[in-house]
């Protein structure tokens, strides 16, 4: 008679674990990208169809011909990013779809000083062609920018 080990793990254990973690190493590429403004590092990870909600844009973000002009709109602007510090994903994989949500924080140069801003992230993930890419991305500020001012109201 044999046993079974419950303990080992299966091939899709393995497959499963193996996307996660090129799904995790790509998004911190994307990271990479944003910090050193390679956007090619992004950009190869993000599916060319791709939606985003963007925590500083209201308008969802369609495709990465409209991200680009986002992120030319950004450059222009009055802050430069200088880190974003992610934290540990979670990340359910279904065959070819992931699921990704985790939290980071950005730390921006303002003409006032430092800013940081703690941002909520959920994203979906595709298997194409064998290579992971971003189908959907959802950014929401959480932290000290995203606070409603509610002082003097009563």
């Amino acid at each position: 008679m044999t046993s079974l080990n419950t303990n080992e793990p299966t091939s899709e254990d393995s497959r499963i674990a193996a996307a996660k973690a090129a799904i995790w190493a790509a998004f911190l590429e994307i990271y990479q990208g944003a910090l050193t403004g390679r956007r090619e590092l992004s950009n190869r990870h993000i599916a060319p169809d791709a939606t985003l909600w963007d925590a500083a844009e209201p308008q969802l973000i369609n495709g990465l011909a409209e991200l680009e002009l986002t992120r030319d709109r950004r450059v222009a602007g009055d802050s430069s990013l200088v880190s974003i510090s992610p934290e540990p994903p979670v990340i359910d994989v279904w065959g070819s779809t992931a699921l990704v949500r985790h939290y980071f924080e950005v730390t921006l140069a303002t003409t006032a000083g430092p800013e940081s801003i703690r941002i909520r992230n959920t994203s979906v993930w595709r298997e194409i062609g064998g290579r992971w890419v971003a189908v959907h991305n959802h950014e929401d500020a959480i932290g000290p920018s995203a606070k409603r001012d509610t002082e003097g109201e009563n």
